[in-house]
């Protein structure tokens, strides 16, 4: 099973595109163990969008507490 982390940041920065030479948007996600990642802004929109359809479509059986043990 993949090993999901937690973001605790995004912060958006400018970098230059090693193959164009233009400045692009960036995005650096901040993850609670420490690391992080560099995403171009597209890929991250979509990699949210995704993560919102994904809880929209769990949600009422994240909130109910007869779905957790304890």
């Amino acid at each position: 099973m993949e090993k999901r982390k937690i973001v605790s940041a995004v912060t958006h920065f400018k970098e230059k595109n090693a193959l164009s030479g233009n400045i692009v948007d960036r995005v650096r996600v901040h993850y609670t163990d420490g690391s992080t990642k560099n995403f171009d802004v597209n890929e991250w929109e979509m990699t949210l969008s995704e993560g919102r359809r994904l809880w929209k479509q769990h949600e009422k059986e994240f909130k109910n507490p007869e779905n957790f043990d304890g």
